[in-house]
């Protein structure tokens, strides 16, 4: 009787703990959810020598300036100076629509600031 129990407790764990794990990816692999904006992701390299000589240094850096835009070319919203990421780190940044207007950007114009990213 006492295995029972004990399995059927391990199983309880095991489902709460996998729950668990579906939760965090999805918070750490979605953007946040704001109305009328775009939350847009992005990775830095991570520095490092190669044995061939081949390198990547000073990967991390200002985020980009993102400017979003509809199917006619109309401004949909902007974000200028959204901050730093490190190398090999992700960084997100929301763009809020102007006037509230929910269309989805049809491309993106990133611009860099005082660094490669």
């Amino acid at each position: 009787m006492a295995g029972a129990e004990i399995r059927a407790g391990i199983e309880v764990i095991s489902v709460i703990g996998g729950l668990l794990g579906i939760v965090g990816f999805g918070l750490d692999n979605f953007g946040s959810k704001e109305p009328n904006a775009s939350s847009i992701k992005i990775a830095v390299g991570l520095d490092r020598q190669t044995s061939d000589g081949g390198s990547l240094s000073q990967a991390g850096g200002d985020l980009p300036d993102i400017r979003l835009f509809n199917n006619f070319g109309e401004s949909l919203g902007m974000a200028v100076d959204p901050g730093r990421v490190g190398d090999g780190a992700q960084g997100e940044v929301l763009v809020r629509h102007n006037n509230d207007n929910k269309q989805q950007a049809a491309y993106t114009l990133f611009s860099a600031n005082d660094n490669a990213i």
